[in-house]
């Protein structure tokens, strides 16, 4: 991803962010080292095409919001995320899945919504 930032939009990837990609990757591989969890390979084989995917989105986002004034590509960008969020609610597995879900998600729902002050405002100040 480092290499497409640069090639489709001439970003510069600095000391910081070789160190931060480079302690990701020793985090998530330590972790699964010392977890017994029969099949943590797989997931962090998953947990890797996720992050990569997540990183051609912030790459998007950012050539956004370079081009156009912050709170309109923001409202397009959040509305876009709601739209393909609410639209995987139309696959009856998902939302049976989500139902029994629920309680565990109600307990997590303070940090969900601490992560996405904080989004807002990295997004806000950056």
């Amino acid at each position: 991803m480092i290499v497409t930032s640069y090639w489709l939009f001439g970003y510069l990837i600095t000391g910081n962010n070789y160190l931060g990609i480079v302690l990701l990757i020793v985090a998530s591989v330590g972790l699964c080292s010392i977890d017994k969890f029969s099949n943590r390979w797989d997931t962090l084989y998953l947990m890797s095409i996720v992050a990569g995917l997540q990183t051609i989105v912030v790459l998007i986002e950012k050539h956004i919001f370079d081009r156009t004034d912050f709170f309109g590509a923001f409202l397009a960008i959040a509305t876009g995320i709601i739209i393909s969020g609410l639209s995987s609610l139309l696959i009856t597995e998902v939302r049976s899945t989500l139902r029994e879900d629920l309680p565990k998600i109600k307990q997590a729902l303070p940090v969900f919504i601490a992560i996405e002050l904080i989004n807002l405002v990295a997004l806000y100040t950056g």
